[in-house]
């Protein structure tokens, strides 16, 4: 045993238990290490782990793509819309709904004659409103539940309402 009182090291106690005739190495290999020929090593292998394509190719495909993607126009103009003047891309008409269209912001515009400028349209927005109204008082008054009417009509032009509907 070691000089201090700290117990055992790791290395006594396998010495003590001997050596496990099951176990071939102190190192666990894994699942792909162990379907590996004897002697390769990783360094064979350099492009372990990734697609295989070059690291140049993938480059040039993507300087490609970004290309690609800035010719092409990063917004989609509306159905009806054509451009006010030729060479400007910045404004669209459309005659049928009678308003401009901004490419920069992508907001409809109105031309307002007074301010001579675009003015931006508000389009309506369509809610679901219901409303319920009542109202009971009670001041200590005796209920009447029902009551007969003899003359409607009479008790109409009492109340100042117009039966002749009915």
């Amino acid at each position: 045993m070691s000089g201090d009182m700290s117990g055992p090291r790791s290395y006594e106690i396998r010495s003590a238990l001997g050596v496990d005739k099951n176990l071939r190495s102190e190192v666990v290999m894994t699942g792909t290490q162990q379907c590996e020929k004897t002697g390769k090593h990783w360094v064979e292998k350099p492009n372990a782990g990734y697609s295989g394509t070059p690291m140049w190719k993938l480059a040039l495909e993507r300087a490609q793509k970004e290309q690609q993607d800035a010719s092409a126009p990063s917004v989609k103009i509306p159905e009806g819309f054509k451009p006010t003047e030729k060479g400007q891309s910045e404004w669209y008409y459309s005659d049928k709904r009678k308003v401009f269209w901004r490419s920069t912001d992508g907001r409809m515009y109105v031309w307002d004659a007074d301010a001579q400028a675009h003015s931006l349209l508000h389009e309506a927005q369509t809610h679901d409103l219901r409303m319920a109204v009542g109202a009971c008082f009670h001041d200590g008054a005796s209920q009447v539940r029902h009551l007969i009417v003899r003359d409607l009509m009479k008790a109409g032009t009492a109340l100042r309402m117009s039966l002749e509907h009915l």
